[in-house]
C-alpha cells in the first residue's frame, strides 16, 4: 500500500523515521529490529554543518586551503552564513551574464541585451575580484575600485539574478515562451528576505507574460548588443577574461 505520513513525532508508530538530530533517548528507545543509521557522538564527522564547521578550522588554524577539494558550502541556521550563502548566489548569477554576454556576442554578433544588467553584474564581479585581490588595501583605494564601491541594492540584484536565468534562445528572440520560474513567497528573485502578510490574499508567485518584460527590469534600457558603449564593452571584456 502507499505511505501514510504520522505528524505526531513522538509517536512509536513508524516504519521510516527522518529525524535532523540525535539524542541518548533515541538509541534507548530502539526496539528489536529498528536499524539507526547514524553513529553516536560522532556530529563532528557524520553530519554536513558538523564536517563544515572542522574544515573551516582545519582552514583557519592549520592555513589548509580547503576550497580545492571541498565545495564552497554553508550553515544556514546560521545568520552570517546564510547572508554569505545569498551573496554568493547573487555573484554566481553576475558571472553567468558575463558570460553568456560573452558567448552570445562572439557567437551570433548581435543579439538583446539588458544594458543596467550588463553595467552591475561588471560591477558586482569587479567588487568580487577586488576582495580577492591581496595586494588592494582599503587606505589606498585605486582609482578604478572608487566607482564600484557603492553598494548593490536588493533590487538591482533581484533583477540581475532574474537575467541570468535568461536562456540564450529567449534573448535571440528564438524562444517566445519565457515564462519566468516559480519562487517562494516571502524572498525576492535573488534571495533577500520580504515581508509578506499571510492573512492577505495570496499573490502570484508568477508573473504573466514576457520575462523580459518582469518588474525587475522596469526601466531598464534594452539594446542591441553591438549597440553597447565602447566603454561599457571593454569594461566587461576585461572582467570576463
Amino acid at each position: 500500500g502507499s505511505w501514510v505520513e504520522n505528524p505526531n513525532s513522538d509517536s512509536n508508530l513508524w516504519n521510516f523515521k527522518w529525524c535532523t538530530t540525535d539524542c541518548d533517548q533515541d538509541y534507548r528507545a530502539l526496539q528489536e529490529g529498528d536499524l539507526y543509521n547514524h553513529f553516536q557522538y560522532n556530529r563532528e564527522l557524520t553530519t554536513k554543518a558538523g564536517l563544515l564547521r572542522n574544515l573551516q578550522h582545519l582552514s583557519t588554524e592549520e592555513q589548509v586551503n580547503i576550497d580545492v577539494f571541498f565545495p564552497r558550502s554553508y550553515d544556514l541556521s546560521l545568520g552570517s552564513e546564510r547572508n554569505d550563502f545569498v551573496l554568493d548566489f547573487r555573484r554566481s548569477a553576475a558571472v553567468t551574464a558575463l558570460q553568456q554576454h560573452r558567448r552570445l556576442r562572439a557567437c551570433q554578433g548581435s543579439y538583446k541585451l539588458n544594458l543596467n544588467v550588463l553595467r552591475l553584474a561588471t560591477k558586482a564581479v569587479q567588487v568580487w575580484l577586488k576582495e580577492l585581490d591581496k595586494n588592494w588595501l582599503e587606505d589606498d583605494v585605486q582609482p578604478s575600485y572608487r566607482e564600484i564601491d557603492q553598494p548593490i541594492s536588493d533590487a538591482e540584484w533581484d533583477g540581475l539574478v532574474l537575467y541570468s536565468e535568461i536562456s540564450d534562445s529567449q534573448l535571440c528572440g528564438e524562444e517566445t515562451d519565457s515564462q519566468r520560474r516559480t519562487r517562494k513567497r516571502g524572498w525576492t528573485t535573488s534571495g533577500a528576505f520580504e515581508a509578506v502578510d499571510m492573512a492577505a490574499t495570496p499573490r502570484a508567485s508568477v508573473q504573466s507574460g514576457d520575462v523580459l518584460s518582469s518588474l525587475e527590469f522596469q526601466s531598464h534600457i534594452w539594446i542591441a548588443s553591438g549597440e553597447v558603449p565602447s566603454e561599457v564593452q571593454a569594461r566587461a571584456d576585461e572582467t570576463s577574461q
